[in-house]
């Protein structure tokens, strides 16, 4: 039995997620490094979308910084 596909992004710092239709969408080819993860989301044409990013510190002073890279805009 595979494991189940994971929905979210997560390293020590942050954590990532998108949703669509009410639910949270798969995340394939997964990599975390460091202070660096990766991962794929299938789009959906015509469907809209949600990014969700929580702060996993969540202390005064702490910067965080992200970057979405997006694909197949017209």
């Amino acid at each position: 039995m595979d494991p189940p596909t994971p929905t979210s992004l997560t390293n020590r710092d942050f954590s990532v997620w998108v949703t669509s239709g009410g639910g949270k969408l798969p995340v394939y080819a997964l990599e975390v490094n460091g202070s660096k993860a990766t991962g794929y989301i299938e789009a959906r044409a015509g469907q809209e979308f949600q990014v969700h990013v929580l702060d996993n510190q969540r202390q005064p002073g702490h910067g965080m910084s992200y970057r979405l890279s997006l694909d197949g805009i017209k």
